[in-house]
Formats: structure tokens, sequence, C-alpha cells
């Protein structure tokens, strides 16, 4: 066993998180619905109690250590989530008797000192108001989410980048900042009349990204360092594009891709399913992660799995999960990004070392690792409590 001792009865709420959908790929729910099983598994001598939704109810993993408690209320609403977050949660505590609560969400219950355990899966919040935003979800976020750092016993994080950033924005003690990295999602392969409907749909070389039309995700540079090579002749392929695009920054990807006459070279999938998805990674000359602020980075390690040559900014948590098996870039200079992909386009034996390197680093990463890591800090709080 991991942890040895007494056995702990501990809340994991994840009320807030919806059921697997178009967004099942999207790094929290990952982290979810992949490190319940593990969690459950290798932590047989304790009691769970999982605080879930109607939506999600079905998707926990059942074991005769795992109790279930489905609320009522309709996890949409904002104001559900609040009352969910700061009455239902201590009262639930009290009323099963928990050592401990591990809230998988943005916040713990403030006024619940000592009790509870969070996951921070990135300040992003804080770094749209750096930036210059200031909407009413950053402002929320900017009021509560602190108050859940100071009030939570314990905060796991997934990556020490996000880590340090709380420890030095918020002089929150690095002895109860808990780094654990996540893994890869799994990966789904096409069945064989799939991949031939795949190969007709995609029966040209292409670039790869995952990503969405938020301006942390740098899409805008690899679209400018796409064009520059198609414009120089460099890449006689396509530039492929999977994940959340809409909504009001989608709108000027859109325009830059018109006025440029790239609609024929640019093509934009939208959320795909895990099948397809794993095709495209597979079958992607190189595969390109621009973003410019991350907690961790789930496609890098997706696309190394697959086999995909990988190409990434140096910002935030990134090379912390690349390690030496990606080629990095600055995401604020588009010529080094094309400097990067010609490279990688026109050397063939430098894209079979990175390839090799990413299967490697792949090793590095998995769910009872992370599970593993997460019951040795339940066994730290709990002995920290007595």
């Amino acid at each position: 066993m991991v942890l040895g001792g007494d056995e702990l009865k501990i809340g994991i709420d994840i009320f807030t998180f919806d059921k697997p959908g178009q967004n099942y790929g999207v790094g929290p729910g990952v982290y979810v619905w992949h490190l319940l099983p593990k969690l459950f598994d290798l932590g047989k001598e304790h009691a769970f109690i999982v605080f879930a939704n109607q939506e999600n109810k079905t998707m926990i993993p059942h074991g005769s250590n795992v109790s279930i408690v489905v609320s009522r209320f309709n996890n949409k609403y904002p104001y559900n989530r609040m009352f969910h977050e700061q009455i239902v949660l201590p009262f639930q505590f009290y009323k099963n008797r928990l050592d401990f609560i591990h809230c998988l969400g943005n916040n713990v219950p403030f006024f619940f000192p000592c009790k509870s355990i969070l996951t921070v899966y990135d300040l992003m919040w804080k770094y749209y108001i750096d930036a210059g935003v200031s909407s009413l979800k950053e402002r929320f976020f900017e009021y509560t989410v602190p108050r859940s750092f100071a009030s939570a016993r314990a905060l796991i994080t997934i990556s020490t980048y996000v880590a340090d950033q709380i420890s030095v924005l918020y002089n929150k003690s690095p002895d109860t900042i808990f780094p654990i990295l996540l893994a890869k999602g799994a990966l789904v392969t096409p069945t064989i009349e799939q991949a031939n409907q795949y190969n007709k749909k995609y029966n040209f070389p292409f670039i790869y990204t995952v990503t969405t039309s938020m301006p942390h995700k740098n899409l805008i540079t690899l679209l400018k360092a796409f064009y520059e090579i198609k414009k120089r002749h460099l890449f006689d392929g396509k530039l492929l594009i999977s994940g959340q695009l809409k909504g009001k920054h989608h709108i000027s990807s859109q325009k830059f891709i018109m006025e440029n006459n790239m609609t024929d070279d640019i093509i934009q999938t939208g959320f795909i399913s895990e099948q397809e998805k794993t095709y495209c990674y597979r079958k992607a000359m190189i595969f390109v992660y621009p973003s410019l602020y991350e907690g961790f980075g789930l496609p890098i390690l997706e696309a190394m799995e697959s086999g995909s040559p990988v190409i990434a900014s140096n910002a935030a948590s990134i090379p912390e999960v690349g390690g030496d098996a990606c080629i990095y870039f600055d995401p604020h200079s588009t010529e080094d990004l094309i400097d990067k992909m010609v490279t990688l386009i026109t050397h063939d034996r430098m894209r079979g070392k990175i390839i090799d390197k990413g299967y490697g680093q792949c090793k590095n990463f998995s769910w009872e690792k992370t599970a593993e890591q997460t019951l040795n800090v339940y066994k730290r709080v709990f002995l920290s409590q007595h």
C-alpha cells in the first residue's frame, strides 16, 4: 500500500465537472477522469466519498471504498456552484465525518480552515488581468482564488511552474504546495473503417496543432509563420487546426486567413473525436504548440506518444513537460518559429531524433505516479492535523 496506517475518509469534490463530451480532451477533465480510477485503486485502504452532479455521476469508478453523493442542483449556474462550494461541502464534511475534502475545481470553502486540499491547474485569470483583460470572470477569480489559496491546507499544482507562481505571488509556504505532474490522455486508435475515411479526408501532408481561439494560445503567431512558409514555397502541405475555434477571438484569426487567401491551406476541424485526433497526431509531419501560457500542456505528450515531432514555445510550464524532446522557439518571434519549422520539414534525420526523444519523454509520466503522489499528499495533510 502507498500510505499504510490508519484508514482515511476523504471527500472528492467534482461537482463543477461535466461528463466527457466535446471538451473531453480539455486539461482538467482529462485530469479528473484519468486520476480517479487510479486513486481509488491504489488507495483501497481508504474510504472515498465523491460529490458529483447529475451529469457526471455515471462516470465515477465504482468500488467497495467509493461512495457517491449526487447533488440535485444544476452545476451550470454560477450561484449553484458557489452554494455548493461554500455551504454544501462544509455540511457534507461534518455529516460524513471526513478527514478532509479534496476540491478539484477552482475554489475551496473559505470558512473551512485546514480541512481542504485544492488542485490548481493554472493562474490563467491572472495572466489575462496582467494583460489588461478584466472581465467579470477574471475579477471573480481574482477575488476568490487567492482566498482559496489561503484557506486550503495544501495545494496540488499540475506543474512546478504553477507552484512557483503561487509561492512567489501569494506568499504561500512551499511546504504546503505539491507539484504533481499529469500524464497523457488515453489515445484512441481508429478502427480500420475510420482510418480509411480519415485517409481520404486528410490525403495531404500537414502541420498539426490542437488549440483554442483564446489569445494565450498564440494561434496568430502560428498562422503568420505558416503563411510565410507557404509564401516562400518551403512547404507543400496544409495547416490543420483542431479544438474550440469560436467566439470573438476567433474573428481575428478568420480575418487573417481570409485576407491572405489561406482558406484552402488552413483546415479548421473544430472539436473532433478522440479517434480522429489520434489519427491526426500520428499522421502530422510536425506538431506545433505555440502557447504563451499553460499550466501543463497535455497535447505535447499526446503528440509525442503518437510519434509526431514537437515544436513548442519556451514559455511557462511547457519546457517542464517537453524536456529535451521538443524543438523550442520564442513565442513572440514569428521568424524563430519559421526557422524551427523549416528545419524539421527539411531534415528527416532530425525529425527522427526528436520523435525518438518524444517516446522516451512520455515514459516519465503516468497516472499511476500522479495517483501515488496524490495519496502521499493526503497522508502528509492528515499527519499534519494530528
